[in-house]
Order: C-alpha cells, then structure tokens, then sequence
C-alpha cells in the first residue's frame, strides 16, 4: 500500500466523551444478545464517574427503561412483560394483561385466603400482646406477661391478704392488693379469648369470600 493509499484511508470514528452527557440510565441491555447487564454501570470515568448514556450506547448498550405493571386483579389476571424490542437507543418495558384460566384463578384465591388467614393471625396477635388498661393500671399483655399475671392470680387466690408491687406497662410501679391482681388477670383472660374469638369469625369471613382484604382484617381488629 503507497503512501499516498494510506492517506486515503478512511479515519476510525472516535467514541463520544465518557465525561460528557446523559447519565439516565438504570438498567442496560446488551445489543448484540438482548441479554440485560447492567455492569456497565459500574465502571468509572477518569473523574470517577459512570460512562454517560451516550458512550454506553456506542459501545453496544441500549438502555432499559423498566415500567411498574399494569394495574389489575390478581385473582383473575397476571401482567406478563412484552419481549423488548430493541431496536432504538433505550427500550422501554411494555406489558401486557392476561386472564388467568379456571385453575390459575383457583389456585389464586386458594393463595390470597391463605395470605389474608395469615395476616388475621398476626393482626390478632399484635393486639392479644398489645396491652390494656384494667384496675387503673397500665398492663402488658406479652406471653411473658401473662405468665406473671397468672402467677400472682393464683397467689391471690389463695391469700384474700395478699398485696404484690407491680411494673405497668408505662414503667409505673404501683401496689395492688388480691382483689385488683384477680380483676386484672380476668380482664387480660376476657381479652386474649376476645382476640381469638375474633379471629375465628374473621377466618370465618375470609373462608366465605365475605373479607377479602387486609385492610377489612385491620378495620375488624381495630375496633378491640
């Protein structure tokens, strides 16, 4: 090849700054394979900065542009993300809203009951534990405490005379005499066998589709 040949040969295009540009994206997705690797991201320009979006793109990254799903109705339908079609600089996720067949809806509701029972579960044992106020004074209803209640309920019980100091939930220290660790530990029993009482009828309720949301299981509950 002459020199002169050299000359004429066509220069290599130079890639845009690193430093200089957009830096919007998030997500990447490789070109050549439509594979997402976002790795890309991690690298780090002279001045410690990610290769702004332009770069990214000449060096083979389109940008993923991801998008919350649709609304729906997850016991009748499932959103499903469109294949991307990468076919500009940034490919922006696409969505679409399927029903769900006769056994896919079941198997659906089969897993909401299951959630909501659960959630009935926990709801009422946030509230069983949640403490009360009896005899004027502020009473923990922890496993723990119900334990202690039961054990000065039990020694009142047996000695019309005794008298016990007792912490309060609020940190307060006040003498109770027979009479008020017996009427304190019957109201913290009226209210544990409230909570599950509740809870049953809120199972109850979920079981024949009349509560069908978390919120409805919170509302029950709130009204202890």
């Amino acid at each position: 090849m002459t020199d002169e040949q050299e000359q004429q040969l066509p220069e290599e295009p130079a890639l845009p700054d690193p430093e200089t540009g957009a830096r919007t994206w998030t997500a990447l997705v490789r070109r050549e394979d439509g594979v997402r690797d976002d790795r890309p991201l991690l690298w780090r320009t002279d001045s410690g900065e990610r290769p702004t979006d332009e770069y990214l793109a000449e060096v083979g990254y389109a940008g993923l542009i991801e998008t919350p799903a649709p609304a729906h109705d997850p016991l009748t339908h499932r959103a499903v993300k469109r294949p991307w079609q990468i076919d500009g600089a940034e490919i922006v996720e696409a969505w679409d809203v399927v029903a769900l067949n006769s056994q896919e809806q079941a198997d659906a509701l089969a897993a909401h009951k299951e959630m909501l029972a659960a959630h009935a579960a926990d709801t009422r044992w946030q509230v069983e534990c949640g403490g009360l106020e009896a005899g004027g004074v502020q009473i923990a209803t922890d496993d723990r405490s119900k334990m202690m209640i039961g054990f000065a309920q039990a020694r009142a019980l047996a000695n019309p005379a005794y008298m016990t100091g007792w912490k309060g939930a609020d940190g307060a220290f006040v003498m109770l005499d027979a009479s008020v660790v017996i009427a304190i530990a019957n109201a913290v029993a009226a209210h544990v066998e409230a909570c599950f009482a509740l809870e049953a009828t809120v199972l109850a309720a979920i079981a024949a589709g009349t509560m069908t949301t978390t919120a409805e299981i919170d509302a029950a509950f709130a009204q202890m």
